[in-house]
């Protein structure tokens, strides 16, 4: 009968029990799967241990989510931000056109408090609405 020889290199790598302290050794495969699903192992003594953290990969795709959230946030903040403006860009150019509006009437004799046309409306302003003045110079 022949003989054939094989030959595995295998990479070990010590941990060290929680339980007991006995260092031994397990394949690095077999570690980084612990890591990444964190179920039990034991040691030669029958302790059972287990890697709590998160792994490597947990915390990358953790700080990714994290990132993608404060990128989302930031978007959502500029995008309010803009809506804002844009409301008071509108509302300013109503504020003027009635201001524009406002004037012409004056200018054409029209009071803007009682909405009558007089001839000379400085007087009338004067004499019938004197609170007007004043109201408009306190705001």
């Amino acid at each position: 009968m022949a003989r054939a020889t094989i030959t595995v290199d295998v990479t070990l790598e010590h941990i060290t029990c929680a339980n007991c302290g006995m260092v031994f050794a397990f394949s690095g495969d077999l570690i980084d799967k612990r890591r990444r699903d964190h179920q039990s192992f034991s040691c030669p003594s029958g302790h059972n241990n287990y890697f709590p953290g998160e792994s490597d990969v947990e915390k990358l795709k953790r700080e990714l989510k994290e990132a993608n959230l404060a990128i989302k946030r930031a978007e959502y903040r500029a995008q309010s931000a803009q809506l804002e403006r844009e409301e008071a860009r509108q509302q300013l150019s109503a504020t003027r056109g009635q201001m524009t509006k406002l004037k012409k009437r004056i200018a054409n004799g029209v009071c803007p408090c009682c909405h009558r046309t007089f001839v000379n409306m400085q007087k009338h302003m004067e004499t019938k609405h004197p609170e007007y003045a004043t109201q408009e110079t306190t705001e």
